[in-house]
């Protein structure tokens, strides 16, 4: 059986590429770790260096 998450955490993306890798991070830093992260792109035109943006925020992480 798979376990599921504590808390879920949505993230809308529409025009946030300037903000989109603070917001991750902010997520990320919180004390609680049983935690998944979604961000749903319904298609937003940001774009970073020609990579799509949600990509770009989670690469590294």
């Amino acid at each position: 059986m798979v376990k599921q998450p504590k808390v879920s955490v949505i993230v809308p993306i529409w025009g946030v590429e300037k903000y989109l890798n603070q917001c991750v991070d902010s997520i990320l830093a919180q004390t609680l770790a049983d935690i998944e992260v979604i961000l749903v792109d319904d298609g937003s035109p940001d774009k970073i260096d020609g990579n799509n943006i949600v990509y770009e925020a989670l690469c590294v992480r």
